[in-house]
């Protein structure tokens, strides 16, 4: 193995079990935000539009008829196994995940980008939905990888409205969150199929991308990674915003308030509701907690959105693993 490549293990391993540590001592839920929690379990019918939160940015879009899945990350394999081994997906949770949340009728795959906690388990999930894995070329290898048939994979197109039933969906150019102690490949690409068993340090970024989700007159607007390109958002409008807000309180106020202005002051959503802000080392439930306030201070990251949503008069609603939200009711 390179030098290089063994001062990112190193750096990757002891980061990992110093983020463990702490979340072991302190792993905190959300009795704070209690008044925020919303969860509707009923089926989305006369144009209504069913999203369903399993953890990080994997989302389950369904109007009743078609299912988009954006991400696909179930696994979530505990830290002293991502740290010690190399790891394969974790099958049968993958499977009770799909008969759990009614994952049957997913025609497309849309994943952010290839990083283990956003596209670890995709090649899998692909081949049980039927459905097609679209992606960045890192994406693609990952379902290379993992057995994926050229006719079962599109390459993004960057721009351009793909349309899948009654949903139109546009991939658009973002930037991952600044990276930070653990967080150190990005830009990094993904340059031949990935196999599994495979470490995590393999899934690199390979570039990243925000979702545009148009159904009925209506729009979502998924940003993944808690970044902005400047001006990239700015011709688009959305009624509802999905907002990662991981790792955001580490960052300095100037960029907070200018991740705001670029990503919701530009959209004008009546509805913006965080994703991204638990501890994916533990498994998808309808009880999932925040890493350690020592490592993420992810609290401080919620009060941030709280508080921007009520000076500008903005509806806020979270969710719980495995919770729902009905849309356009």
């Amino acid at each position: 193995m390179k030098k290089s490549s063994l001062l990112t293990l190193a750096g990757i391993t002891g980061s990992l079990f110093f983020i463990g540590c702490a979340t072991l001592w302190h792993a905190r839920g959300l009795p704070d935000y209690e008044t925020w929690l919303d969860h509707h379990p009923e089926n989305p019918a006369n144009g209504s539009v069913k999203v369903t939160f399993l953890g990080v940015t994997t989302l389950l879009i369904d109007d009743g008829e078609t299912q988009i899945l954006i991400d696909g990350f179930f696994s979530r394999h505990p830290l002293w196994k991502v740290v010690t081994s190399q790891m394969h997906t974790n099958r049968k949770k993958v499977d009770e995940a799909i008969s759990k949340y009614g994952i049957n009728r997913v025609k497309a795959i849309f994943v952010s980008h290839s990083h283990y906690d956003h596209a670890f388990d995709v090649a899998y999930v692909t081949k049980k939905t039927g459905a097609v894995l679209h992606g960045s070329p890192s994406t693609l290898n990952i379902g290379r990888g993992g057995g994926l048939g050229e006719e079962q994979m599109t390459a993004f197109q960057p721009g351009k409205e793909v349309q899948i039933g009654a949903f139109s969906i546009t991939v658009i150019p973002a930037k991952h969150s600044p990276p930070s102690f653990f967080n150190n490949n990005i830009g990094q690409t993904i340059d031949r199929p990935l196999s599994q068993p495979a470490r995590v340090i393999k899934y690199v970024e390979g570039n990243s991308y925000d979702f545009l989700i148009k159904h009925g007159g209506k729009s979502i607007y998924i940003i993944p990674s808690a970044n902005y390109v400047e001006g990239m958002r700015d011709q688009y409008k959305a009624d509802v915003v999905f907002l990662s807000i991981g790792n955001i309180a580490r960052l300095n106020k100037a960029f907070k308030n200018a991740l705001w202005e670029n990503s919701i002051e530009k959209l004008k959503p009546s509805l913006v509701i965080p994703i991204h802000w638990e501890n994916f080392f533990t498994p998808l439930s309808e009880n999932l907690k925040m890493f350690s306030p020592v490592i993420d201070q992810t609290e401080k990251s919620f009060d941030f959105i709280i508080e921007k949503c009520q000076e500008q008069n903005l509806n806020l609603k979270i969710l719980q693993g495995g919770s729902s939200i009905v849309l356009f009711q």
